[in-house]
C-alpha cells in the first residue's frame, strides 16, 4: 500500500531516534486501525518497535497482550484525540512527531503523535477498554 514504508520509517524513527531510552522501554504504540498495525509490523526493521504495536481494530484486537503497561502512548492516527478524550485527557502533554505526505496513500495525514506521562487512570481506562472489546470474541 502506498504509505505505508512512509509511515513505518516515520514511526519507527520518531521510536528510536527520537525517544531517549528511558521513554522507549515504557512506550506503547497503538494503531488506530489495523492497516496502520499491519504496516508497523510488516515494514518495521526493529524487533523491540514490532513488538510494541497494538491495535483495537481488526485481528490485532486479538493480539493484543491481556494486560497493558505503559508510561508513554505512541499514536498512529487520522487526526489528533479532542481534549476530552476519555483517554487521551490523561497524559501530561502530547507532540505531534510527524505524519504521513504522500497525496496518493490511502494514510495521507495520517499523525505521529508521542503522549507523555499517563497518569494512573489512563492505565486503567486503558486495560478496561481493551478487555472489553477482547471479551466481545470469548464464547461462554
Amino acid at each position: 500500500m502506498l504509505g505505508w514504508k512512509e509511515l513505518t520509517r516515520k514511526a519507527e524513527h520518531a521510536f528510536y531516534m527520537g525517544l531517549p531510552d528511558t521513554a522507549k522501554c515504557c512506550t506503547m504504540i497503538y494503531c488506530d486501525n489495523y492497516g496502520q498495525a499491519g504496516a508497523l509490523t510488516f515494514y518495521g526493521e526493529h524487533a523491540d518497535f514490532k513488538s510494541r504495536v497494538i491495535s483495537g481494530n481488526g485481528s490485532f484486537l486479538l493480539w493484543a497482550p491481556d494486560s497493558l503497561s505503559f508510561k508513554h502512548v505512541l499514536l498512529i492516527t487520522e487526526k489528533i484525540p479532542a481534549a476530552d478524550n476519555k483517554f487521551f485527557r490523561h497524559f501530561e502533554s502530547y507532540t505531534v512527531m510527524d505524519s504521513v505526505t504522500d497525496p496518493l496513500s490511502r494514510q495521507f495525514g495520517n499523525k505521529i503523535i508521542f503522549f507523555r506521562n499517563a497518569d494512573s487512570e489512563a492505565l486503567e481506562i486503558g486495560r478496561q477498554s481493551l478487555s472489553k472489546e477482547k471479551n466481545q470474541f470469548h464464547r461462554k
